[in-house]
Parts: structure tokens; sequence; C-alpha cells
């Protein structure tokens, strides 16, 4: 599913949830094993290693760099606003329900500001780059094992079924640029972009068309969950799509 390679421009602690979505507390792991699918809603990409503090053993920090770098990068390339970002509480593996009493903290030395939670677990977390650099941590009062904090990125749906192939992979290219800034001098090592995961609705199979200007055709059809995997190719640029049915989220898939 990956590509080789231990150098990770994001965190070393970022580790993929299945598809469109990034959990933020995993321990380090090389790159190979950090990115396979990022939702977009969900895309993919995972942070936060987590740490007790010696005051207070109940609550545990993650960097706010390592949290934020990912959606400040990605807002600096992303001048077209294609791509929505949250951070968002899940329960832990084999919880249900969030814990009624979760709560976020930004730490600055010594000063705790409270971050809202709501009761779907969004948290307003601020993307700033004027905080990073300064050694701030976001610190939750609840163990990993009973909530998991991940970073949720989705791409703009198409305004309709019948689009162009550019249109409806807009988000890739911005995605690659954001890799390529982060990354810097090491991009030849990071993730890229192979495919669109354009998540429909639960049921019957969906199909996308693709119909190339030398008047070739292809067609690629929704897995058992409902989701298509386009493969990226700027070869197809010029060319047409039909969807069957309007998607209801879309993300990235990164090789």
């Amino acid at each position: 599913m990956m590509h080789s390679g231990s150098f990770s421009f994001f965190s070393p602690h970022f580790r993929p949830a299945r598809r469109f979505r990034c959990h933020l507390e995993y321990l380090p792991m090389p790159l190979n094993a950090l990115y396979s699918r990022v939702l977009m809603p969900a895309l993919a990409l995972l942070i936060g290693s987590v740490l007790p503090t010696a005051a207070h053993a109940e609550w545990r920090e993650i960097p706010y760099d390592d949290v934020a770098k990912m959606a400040l990068g990605l807002q600096a390339v992303d001048t077209q606003h294609i791509f929505s970002l949250h951070y968002v509480f899940v329960p832990g593996k084999g919880q249900t329900t969030l814990p009624a009493d979760l709560q976020l903290q930004l730490k600055n030395g010594s000063t705790l500001t409270p971050l809202p939670v709501q009761p779907n677990g969004e948290a307003a977390i601020p993307l700033r780059n004027d905080l990073v650099g300064h050694d701030l941590q976001l610190r939750i009062n609840q163990p990993k094992a009973r909530t998991a904090l991940q970073f949720q990125l989705g791409a703009r749906l198409p305004p309709s079924r019948n689009v162009s192939y550019a249109q409806l992979t807009e988000s890739l290219p911005v995605m690659e640029r954001a890799i390529e800034q982060m990354a810097g001098m090491m991009r030849f090592m990071a993730p890229k972009p192979r495919a669109l995961l354009i998540q429909f609705a639960p049921g019957p199979t969906q199909t996308l068309q693709l119909f190339l200007p030398g008047g070739g055709k292809q067609t690629f059809t929704s897995d058992a969950h409902s989701v298509l995997h386009l493969p990226w190719n700027r070869d197809w640029l010029r060319a047409a799509t039909l969807l069957s049915a309007m998607p209801v989220e879309m993300g990235i898939e990164l090789k």
C-alpha cells in the first residue's frame, strides 16, 4: 500500500485511518506505514504522541506543532478553498460514546486556555502560524483508550454528475503542492496522491465513466463500501466524466 522510506515531513507519529480520516495519537512508525488513505472528509495523515503530565496524570499532551502543521501547510496552498479541515474526537477502540466530561486545553507555558468541544466531538483548535514554534501543547483530560483525536480532511464535491476530470480531481494537484512544500528537499521520499476516493451513499454499485479526448472510454465501479477509486493521471486532464450518482464525500488515497 505504501512506498518505502522513513522520512515523515508531518510528524514521526502519523498513522493512517482506513480512509478520509487521520488519527492524531499513535506511536512512531516508518513512512511506508504512515499513509494509505486520507479522507478526506476525510486524508488522510495521523499525528501526536501522547504524554501524561507529571502534575496531572489524567491529562495527556500532544504537541500543537504536530497537530497544526499539516493543516497550515495545506491552507497555504489551497487558495481556492477546495478542502475542508476539521479536528474531531471519536470514541476509543471498543467505545461507542464520547466521555461526558471531555475537555481540551491549549497550554502555553503556565497559561491554560480551554478550547470548545461540540457534542459531536468537533474541536475548535486554532490554526495559526504565529502559534507554531513556541512549544505549545494540546491537553486532553481522557486516556487515548477512551477517546482519540482525528484530523478529518474533505475535498469539495462536484457541482453535478457530469464534469471534467480536471474539475473532479481538483484536490489532487493541491495536495501534491502541499506535500512538496512541506517535504522540501526530501519530497522524493514523501507520499504522493494516487487516486481520488469517491464515497457514495450506501446502496447499489455506482459507476464513473471516463471519456478520453481521443474517443476512448473507461468505466470505474464502487467497491463493497460504496467507495470508487479513480486513479490520478495527468494525461486525463482533458477528459470528461459522468457519475451515476452524486457522491456524499471525497478524499485522497496516497501512495
